[in-house]
């Protein structure tokens, strides 16, 4: 009796089966990781600012308003950021070397000031993909829909 050695094409259709379940599963997996690590970045980034923006508060007395010099991502954090007082400013301390951009290059953060100026309050505001239990609107003062928001302690 001649057998042949090899796989019957039921066999190697369970097979591909298989294989393109677990692929499907390990790239829904992936995904949600890399939108958790992002989402972590901007949470950290915002507590990063929130501290460089209490540092400041401490020296000036306000918050940065949002001219004439910007919030910009990429742009330090310093003694003349917002601040319209230049002799004040000439010492241009430092408080966060670069201001954090958001991961998704198509997303961004949102600082808003709060009070006619000089600021006494302020809102920082992000978007994340994954959102939180406690949704926290930052329509206030960013005038953006978020659901992660960061305000003075």
């Amino acid at each position: 009796m001649n057998r042949k050695h090899g796989f019957t094409l039921v066999e190697l259709l369970i097979t591909v089966s298989i294989i393109a379940i677990l692929a499907s599963i390990g790239i829904s997996v992936y995904s949600s990781l890399q939108k958790n690590a992002r989402d972590g970045k901007r949470q950290a980034d915002l507590r990063s600012i929130q501290s460089a923006l209490e540092q400041y508060y401490s020296d000036q007395g306000f918050y940065p308003a949002e001219t004439p010099n910007p919030f910009i991502p990429g742009n330090p954090l310093d003694g003349c950021t917002g601040n319209s007082d230049t002799v004040s400013c000439s010492s241009e301390k430092v408080y966060l070397n670069t201001i954090p951009d958001d991961p998704d290059s198509s997303k961004n953060y949102y600082y808003a000031p709060a009070g006619v100026a000089p600021a006494i309050s302020y809102e920082l505001c992000a978007a994340l993909e994954i959102a939180p239990s406690t949704v926290q609107t930052c329509t206030e003062l960013c005038g953006v829909a978020c659901n992660f928001k960061v305000t003075p302690p």
